[in-house]
């Protein structure tokens, strides 16, 4: 067993080759199937660290969302006022459920320290089971 920021993972077992020798099987066909629409994944950006950490933990505190990752600094290129700027950000990726996007975008414009932040949200077309079936617990109201 593994351990990554706190949440254990088991190793998949190895292949045989009596696995190889059992015929395919359509996608999804003897699993359950998941509404991959039912989940999101959120992006905004902060200009610092600490910021992506305040919001990050607020998200993840009121369920909200299940996992934010913040990123390393990047670099940002935008017009602003009628000139180019850059700087940089640190881009939050915000994991939750589509019917917690309204909410969850209030809170971050709540928390976001920009004017007009940057909340876009993508649909999820495709994700493991596993992590799709942690993501709706854990953004459960409890």
């Amino acid at each position: 067993m593994r351990v990554k920021y706190g949440r254990s993972f088991t190793r998949k077992p190895a292949t045989t080759a009596a696995d190889k020798a059992q015929p395919s099987r359509p996608p999804g066909h003897g699993r359950r199937e998941v509404m991959m629409s039912s989940f999101m994944l959120v992006m905004t950006t902060v200009p610092d660290e600490q910021k992506g950490h305040q919001i990050a933990r607020r998200l993840v505190e009121e369920r909200l969302a299940a996992c934010v990752t913040v990123s390393s600094v990047c670099r940002s290129f935008y017009w602003w006022e009628e000139k180019i700027c850059e700087d940089g950000e640190y881009m939050l990726f915000i994991k939750t459920k589509s019917e917690l996007y309204a909410a969850l975008e209030k809170k971050v414009r709540e928390l976001h320290p920009y004017t007009v932040p940057e909340v876009l949200g993508f649909s999820v077309s495709h994700g493991s089971e596993a992590y799709l079936d942690w993501l709706a617990k854990e953004t459960l109201q409890r």
